[in-house]
C-alpha cells in the first residue's frame, strides 16, 4: 500500500508541472461549449483528477467561464462513479437532476449513468475506446460539433425557455 502512496505522490508532482502545458483541447471544444451556452444550457465539470488542476486546465485553455462549477473528488468527497460529484454540479447550476443531460467520455461515465444518475451520453473521441463506449448499450454522439444537436433533441426547452444543463 505504501508504495501505491508514494506512486500517487510522484504522479501529483510531475503532473502539477506538465498538466496545463500538456493538455489541449481536442477539435471543436471552444466552439461547441460557445454554442451550447448560447444556446442557454448551464455546464459543469465533474473530472476525477483534483479540481484544482482541472480549474487550471481550462482556465489556460480559455474554457474555464462556460462552467457553472468544477468538480473532483477532493470537492466532492469521492471519485465517480460515486454520483456526488454529479449532484455538486446539479446543485451548483440551480437546476433539477432530471433537467441535466451527462456527458461523458469514458466508459466509466456511462455506467455513472447507467446507474440511474440521470440521462446522459457517451460522447466518442475522449479517453475510452469507441466500441467500448458502444458496448455500454447507450446511444453514443460521434462528435463534438454534434453534441448541441443532439442536445436539444433529447429535451426541447420547457415554456419557460430554461434549457437543459449538462455536467
Amino acid at each position: 500500500m505504501r508504495a501505491h502512496l508514494v506512486g500517487i505522490a510522484i504522479f501529483r508532482a510531475v503532473y502539477d508541472r506538465i498538466c496545463e502545458e500538456q493538455t489541449h483541447l481536442l477539435p471543436d471544444v471552444a466552439v461547441t461549449l460557445a454554442e451550447l451556452r448560447e444556446r442557454g444550457l448551464r455546464m459543469s465539470v465533474a473530472s476525477n483528477k483534483p479540481a484544482s488542476y482541472s480549474i487550471r486546465i481550462l482556465e489556460r485553455l480559455g474554457v474555464l467561464p462556460f462552467f457553472d462549477a468544477v468538480e473532483g473528488p477532493d470537492t466532492a468527497g469521492t471519485a465517480k462513479p460515486d454520483p456526488a460529484m454529479i449532484r455538486a454540479c446539479v446543485a451548483a447550476m440551480g437546476v433539477a437532476l432530471y433537467e441535466t443531460v451527462y456527458v461523458g467520455d469514458m466508459t466509466l461515465d456511462a455506467r455513472l449513468r447507467g446507474r440511474g444518475r440521470g440521462r446522459g451520453r457517451p460522447i466518442a473521441g475522449g479517453s475510452s475506446p469507441d466500441d467500448a463506449l458502444r458496448e455500454t448499450g447507450f446511444p453514443v454522439v460521434s462528435s463534438l460539433k454534434e453534441l448541441p444537436v443532439r442536445l436539444l433533441r433529447l429535451s426541447p426547452a420547457p415554456a419557460g425557455g430554461r434549457r437543459p444543463a449538462s455536467a
